[in-house]
């Protein structure tokens, strides 16, 4: 092959590749995979078709229940703070409006995963009666005397009292 045949063909690789590319972007084909890191939390996600995939969102982190729902959050505090700047940025770019109704679609439309593990200060007044009659009962079946088979019966029906009311 001759040199100006080399760069003839190379040349045209090199355009058809460059438009192929642009309208491959353009249309937002590729699945893009992304994680963006957010007030100290790395928030992976992909889109494709300029839409943010819900269930891509954290998902690296789903058996990690508190780490997933912090990353949740952030990720929604991400598509609405993108989306404001976007909107309050106005630009010319093609690549603008595309993004710009990307994040803003997600701020209206995903729904964050919210889980927290909490101490309960004092359990209600029936989680204690329920205690206390199963509590009872034990002490029942360890020794079945009459001091503990009164004890379960009233305790028990405290705990069944409340618990109709």
């Amino acid at each position: 092959m001759d040199p100006i045949s080399i760069f003839i063909s190379s040349y045209m690789d090199i355009v058809s590749n460059n438009v192929t590319a642009q309208m491959t972007d353009i249309q937002g084909i590729e699945l893009q995979a992304v994680a963006v890191e957010h007030n100290n939390v790395v928030i992976p996600y992909s889109y494709q078709l300029w839409r943010i995939k819900p269930e891509s969102v954290c998902n690296n982190l789903k058996l990690k229940t508190i780490a997933y729902s912090k990353c949740t959050i952030e990720a929604k505090s991400l598509f609405n703070e993108t989306c404001a700047y976007l909107q309050s940025n106005p630009e010319q770019h093609w690549k603008y409006r595309k993004l710009k109704n990307m994040y803003c679609n997600a701020a209206i439309s995903f729904e964050p995963k919210i889980a927290s593990i909490e101490w309960s200060d004092k359990p209600s007044p029936l989680q204690a009666s329920r205690s206390k009659c199963n509590l009872s009962i034990l002490e029942f079946m360890e020794k079945s005397s009459q001091a503990n088979l009164h004890s379960r019966n009233e305790s028990c029906n405290a705990y069944k009292a409340l618990k109709g009311k």
